[in-house]
């Protein structure tokens, strides 16, 4: 759990440092040897150096930087899938133990989502989410909500959105990304957009989908960095990326191993 709760931190640190600068996996036993930084790549074998200089996943905004603590509260929305689950799980104890009192969270949530299936739910508003949120240390979850609902909400100060993790890494499956993009900037204009970046998948992983890394988990990573860099932070609406995808992989070179579940 404490493992967990540094991965955690991350999102939030980001989060919070990045605006004013402008998880369907199974167990394994064997971790790469480097770590690397932020939107790193590594090279194919786990124990050469990374072959790329990392890159700056803070993009300033423009004109003056989000005040996120301007009304006194951390207002935190995800729109993903179990991946959003993992990454929002440990931000409300982690804020309140940095000494923010006002804490509200959310996460739209439907298993393996793509991100594809989040457009289609939006154009047609259908109230297809498990919503989860979090404004008092413990979650709760209301079924058959709408993104839209959501959205409105609140003031959010950040809304992050992601791809599936077995699409991750294929730059052809983010026909979407714009329409979601401009989707979420209509419906809340003031919250700043992050790109939550998912993870590899674990080396012995029997995911269906990661055939198509050819079934090597640093294939996958390299892949997935390769679309943030090439798509995801060429996109200006998008203001910053949360590397959760590097923070697990560094992590896998810890006592902890490739055994990094949920």
């Amino acid at each position: 759990m404490k493992l967990l709760r540094l991965i955690s931190i991350l999102l939030l640190v980001t989060l919070m440092v990045g605006c004013n600068v402008q998880g369907e996996q199974n167990e394994g036993t064997q971790a790469p040897s480097e770590t690397v930084a932020s939107t790193e790549k590594r090279t194919d074998s786990p124990t050469e150096k990374p072959t790329q200089k990392p890159t700056d996943t803070a993009k300033p905004n423009e004109g003056e930087p989000v005040a996120w603590d301007k009304d006194g509260a951390l207002k935190i929305l995800s729109i993903g899938n179990s991946f959003s689950d993992d990454t929002m799980q440990y931000v409300y104890s982690i804020a309140s133990d940095l000494g923010i009192e006002n804490i509200k969270l959310g996460n739209l949530y439907i298993g393996g989502c793509t991100l594809s299936k989040h457009a289609t739910n939006a154009r047609g508003d259908k109230a297809a989410y498990d919503y989860r949120t979090n404004s008092d240390g413990s979650w709760k979850t209301t079924g058959s909500y709408k993104m839209s609902d959501a959205i409105r909400s609140e003031s959010w100060d950040f809304i992050t959105i992601q791809q599936a993790s077995g699409s991750s890494g294929i730059d052809s499956t983010y026909g979407d990304l714009d329409y979601m993009i401009s989707y979420v900037n209509e419906l809340c204009p003031t919250a700043m957009i992050a790109w939550n970046m998912t993870w590899a998948y674990q080396q012995n992983s029997s995911h269906s989908e990661f055939s198509k890394y050819g079934n090597n988990q640093i294939t996958m990573y390299n892949s997935i960095v390769d679309v943030v860099q090439n798509v995801i932070e060429k996109k200006d609406k998008i203001q910053l990326t949360v590397p959760n995808g590097t923070a697990i992989q560094n992590a896998r070179t810890s006592y902890i191993g490739d055994t990094l579940t949920r």
